[in-house]
């Protein structure tokens, strides 16, 4: 089924969220880029397959984004970013980017292959070493559990408090009703 709408390319919301993010935290340099990913999860299989006769069960693209961003290929993609951080660090912080409408992903659900799909790994990967190479971020310096926390709680709260995806909706729904 095609959809009548304009569509918004995955690449495209992403570098918005990202400007978006730029205004809201001008004094967090690492932001804008962690909120580029923040939908990650959309490049799944699983989240490809709403639109066919034949989906497949799809456990949100937060969950399946925050797995994805754990998994090697992407991991590798994030090491000039995030070089030296131990997986639970990192799990820590990429939770906040991936989270969506107040929510965090879920913890009691682990994505299938199929549901990431052939390639699905892949495609993640480049679009994380699009983003590093398109904003250069440099690499964050560990930091304690306390600072982390800190730092993950204020990147949820700024992705919420803007709530990229539904401004950026209402902005590009006002450009086309006019």
């Amino acid at each position: 089924m095609l959809s009548t709408e304009a569509t918004h390319s995955l690449v495209a919301h992403s570098l918005d969220v990202a400007c978006v993010m730029q205004l809201l935290a001008p004094d967090e340099p690492h932001f804008p880029f962690l909120a580029s990913l923040h939908d990650i999860g959309k490049v799944s299989a699983a989240s490809q397959s709403k639109t066919s006769d034949a989906p497949l069960p799809d456990p949100g693209h937060d969950t399946v984004g925050l797995y994805m961003l754990r998994e090697p290929a992407l991991a590798r993609a994030l090491d000039p970013v995030l070089s030296g951080w131990r997986d639970a660090e990192r799990a820590v912080l990429l939770r906040s980017v991936c989270g969506h409408h107040g929510q965090p992903p879920r913890d009691d659900v682990t994505p299938t292959r199929p549901q990431i799909g052939t390639g699905g790994e892949e495609v993640g990967a480049e679009l994380v070493r699009l983003m590093v190479r398109l904003f250069a971020p440099t690499a964050m310096q560990r930091m304690p559990p306390p600072g982390l926390a800190a730092l993950a709680w204020r990147l949820a709260g700024m992705c919420t408090l803007g709530r990229l995806d539904w401004l950026l909706g209402e902005v590009v729904s006002l450009r086309r009703n006019r």
